[in-house]
């Protein structure tokens, strides 16, 4: 997406959901980067055992979110976790998504899947040795598999413990707004937007797309037209009059 960490948060993390809604839940808003690190560092909020895996915590938060408010796609990450609760896990992985490189190698297995079909661990390290083989000793890809499918749990997109089947993730205006905004910090326009992995990931149907893309507009979210197969597309979310993002074909 061109927004890559050249390292992946998934070859010793998960996309790490709780510890991120923990982070936005007790912090304002507006809160920088610096006091989120002190908060994780000295106050300890995630409450992990040790000093070390306090710092790793944050390393790889950083890595998936950035967590810097000064940053235009964390900056609208906090934005809709407070206006869609129910759409944060989608718009977690959105985020991840965008700057996590095996994370985002990943999704060509998981998405196509049909609801209710299994996915194993050993498929899953077989599609990653494809890619990444040479990079990783093989236990490095047994671990990076199973935190990939323990995020594509969080993120709704498979159920299970023991035995990981396909299922729906739940998508709205807020999680559709913010893949179109992810894409176009990344380069894309105009109906491309429409074709990036960070849509796909919404599990939405054309008929859903286009109802989320009213939704949003009648929330002032986005400004969208489609004239004879020219799109269109503003984003207008107030953020300190900030975040404006023109895009067309």
């Amino acid at each position: 997406m061109g927004q890559d960490s050249t390292a992946s948060a998934h070859t010793g993390r998960t996309l790490m959901f709780n510890e991120l809604s923990h982070i936005l839940d007790i912090t304002p808003i507006d809160c920088s980067i610096s006091e989120i690190k002190r908060l994780v560092y000295e106050e300890n909020i995630l409450q992990k055992s040790s000093f070390s895996s306090r710092k790793m915590s944050f390393y790889r938060l950083k890595l998936l979110y950035t967590l810097d408010i000064q940053n235009t796609a964390f900056k609208t990450l906090r934005f809709f976790w407070n206006k869609a609760p129910d759409e944060r896990p989608l718009i977690a992985l959105e985020a991840a998504l965008a700057r996590d490189h095996i994370l985002r190698y990943s999704a060509q297995k998981i998405l196509p899947l049909k609801c209710d079909t299994l996915i194993t661990k050993e498929e899953m390290i077989k599609n990653i040795q494809q890619e990444y083989g040479k990079l990783y000793t093989q236990n490095v890809l047994e671990s990076t598999s199973r935190n990939l499918l323990s995020s594509w749990v969080q993120s709704g997109h498979l159920s299970g413990r023991v035995k990981k089947s396909r299922r729906k993730a739940t998508a709205g205006p807020a999680s559709l707004t913010y893949a179109l905004l992810l894409g176009q910090l990344s380069g894309v326009e105009g109906s491309s937007l429409f074709e990036t992995v960070l849509v796909h990931a919404l599990d939405a149907t054309d008929t859903e797309i286009q109802a989320y893309l009213h939704a949003a507009m009648r929330k002032g979210w986005l400004m969208y037209r489609n004239a004879g197969g020219i799109i269109e597309l503003t984003i207008t979310l107030d953020l300190n009059g900030e975040v404006k993002k023109n895009g067309h074909d």
